[in-house]
């Protein structure tokens, strides 16, 4: 067997560790001020022989995992080997200083590179996000060469919402109600197409699309989990095209003409001097002198001009 004690950040073994024996054992690995140790159960045989060191640089091939994780540690993995003997021992990995994305600990996993990042399960997790270990739930076989182990996670992916369908006029602007449910918050948010928008990174930005658009939110929740994606149409309506008659554009003194519009739902005239009434699709303008008359126009969608 073989004891350590003492290690810390300020002491460890920036290199590969031997350690021969049937002891449970914690390699005081680290690397540069920092101390990431890596520990193995009682391997079955007095001869079994492993050695651990400590890469503070991203793993190899972090995008292929087995389904069941969901991330694998973007700064830092050991490499284990087992040159003597033929134990199965179960991994245990610390994080500390300088380790990354420790955001909370429920979804933490043991994760060995196997081609692909495969899952080793979390029998025990101690500590806090800031230090501490996991503890694998399965044993592994170590083969002669290096076997690659990081801390990885299995997160539930958040479910995104990019809020209702909504109608605008043209020239006209929407507040988009950007949301997520489930994960780890806060969020982040990604909104696209941008050039619309006042911001493409807030949850609730201002859009100002000048033709219909489909806007697409995706949502990274804190925990590396998958992102989800939402859509939200903002279906953007023409303004009326209003056309005005007159039933005659010129009249005696205190005389009338019959004002005519066209091309909306609604309409309101002003001013009202001499107006019959100041709504309706047709008005009576009985003058006094030379008046110029001004008409708005209201659609089905409620867009005015």
């Amino acid at each position: 067997g073989a004891t350590t004690s003492g290690a810390s950040d300020a002491s460890f073994v920036n290199g590969p560790i031997k350690k021969i024996g049937n002891a449970v054992f914690t390699f005081p690995t680290g690397a540069g001020s920092s101390y990431h140790p890596i520990g193995i159960s009682a391997p079955s045989s007095s001869t079994d022989a492993f050695t651990a060191s400590y890469v503070n640089s991203p793993p190899s091939n972090r995008s292929s995992t087995d389904g069941v994780l969901t991330y694998v540690s973007a700064c830092d993995y050991w490499n284990l080997s087992h040159p003597a003997g033929s134990s199965n021992v179960t991994i245990t990995l610390g994080w500390g200083t300088g380790s990354c994305d420790i955001k909370t600990l429920s979804t933490l996993k043991v994760a060995y590179y196997g081609s692909p990042w495969t899952n080793l399960g979390s029998a025990s997790i101690t500590g806090s996000t800031t230090t501490g270990t996991v503890m694998a739930s399965t044993a592994s076989t170590i083969s002669t060469s290096n076997v690659a182990f990081a801390i990885g996670k299995s997160s539930p992916t958040p479910t995104a919402s990019a809020g209702s369908a909504v109608s605008i006029c043209h020239g006209a602007s929407t507040t988009l109600s950007g949301s997520a449910t489930g994960g780890l918050s806060p969020y982040t948010y990604s909104w696209s197409p941008a050039a619309s928008l006042s911001s493409s990174t807030a949850y609730n930005p201002t859009a100002s699309p000048t033709i219909t658009t489909t806007y697409t939110v995706t949502v990274q929740d804190n925990d590396n989990a998958p992102t989800s994606i939402a859509t939200v149409v903002v279906t953007v309506n023409p303004l009326p095209t209003i056309t005005v008659s007159a039933s005659s554009s010129s009249i005696c003194y205190n005389s009338s003409s019959t004002l005519t519009a066209s091309g909306a739902s609604t309409y309101t005239w002003s001013p009202s001097t001499g107006l019959s009434v100041t709504t309706g699709s047709s008005v009576s303008a009985t003058l006094t002198s030379n008046t110029t008359y001004s008409v708005t126009g209201t659609d089905a969608n409620g867009c005015v001009n």
